[in-house]
């Protein structure tokens, strides 16, 4: 049978360099997209709608999935 929860010798995920360097990663592009929108707006495809609502969004999600 497969543990659900993981055992205290088991590592958790944030417990991982790299899935804290991806948190520290994700937290500064997403902060940029705040920071400077320009710099996304210009590499959205033309037939996207409300380009600077949608690189707020993206920036939002990324920092919620850095957290």
């Amino acid at each position: 049978m497969p543990r659900l929860m993981p055992s205290a010798d088991m590592p958790t995920l944030t417990s991982r360099p790299s899935a804290r360097a991806l948190g520290v990663v994700f937290t500064i592009a997403g902060s940029l997209h705040f920071a400077r929108p320009g710099m996304y707006e210009a590499i959205m495809p033309p037939y996207l709608p409300a380009h600077r609502e949608l690189v707020y969004l993206s920036g939002a999600a990324e920092v919620a999935g850095a957290i």
